[in-house]
């Protein structure tokens, strides 16, 4: 915390951000404003082992059903591509759609460990080692995956679409 004020305008024509910081504290202020504004980006040594951040696909930043997990498993764990998906990960992150398969809810509680997602609504847990299969809870689906690549500049990208609807089965019906 170091304390400042960060804020932002909008006119007609275009929107203004602004920040107030003691002088010491302007290159970590730049940093901020920085990120607020402009894509994020990782690449994969950006996520350390175990660990895991929400991201949301290029261009889909707005779309209810965007929410995704880059998850960076260790090799001790075992992870087992599903048939078909061996080219979907980058060194050793894979993504998984945030929204639980049961009701909808944000899939977000991440037991390194033993490889699971937990969603905290309704309990089903899924195997993130293999394909984020239900393992427990209503789900009676797998988190649908994502498949990465690397962009020229060693960024971490979506080549494809998920491998099957996000979300619920009932968000489908009637489409």
């Amino acid at each position: 915390s170091i304390g400042g004020q960060l804020d932002a305008f909008t006119s007609k024509e275009y929107a203004g951000y602004y920040v107030k910081v003691l002088d010491e504290h302007l290159p970590l202020a730049t940093d901020i404003l920085t990120d607020l504004v402009s894509p994020s980006v990782f690449a994969p040594d950006d996520i350390e082992p175990d660990g895991f951040i929400t991201v949301f696909p290029e261009g889909h930043t707005d779309a209810a059903d965007s929410p995704t997990l880059l998850i960076h498993y260790r090799d001790d764990q075992g992870f087992t591509p599903r048939p078909g998906r061996e080219d979907w990960t980058v060194e050793n992150i894979v993504a998984y759609s945030k929204i639980c398969t049961h009701a909808g809810c944000p899939v977000g509680l991440y037991q390194a460990e033993s490889g699971l997602l937990l969603c905290p609504c309704h309990q089903s847990t899924f195997e993130v080692m293999d394909g984020a299969r239900p393992v427990f809870g209503p789900a009676a689906r797998a988190l649908p995956q994502l498949p990465l690549g690397l962009d020229d500049n060693g960024y971490i990208i979506a080549t494809g679409d998920f491998s099957g609807p996000t979300g619920p089965g009932f968000w489908d019906r009637g489409r």
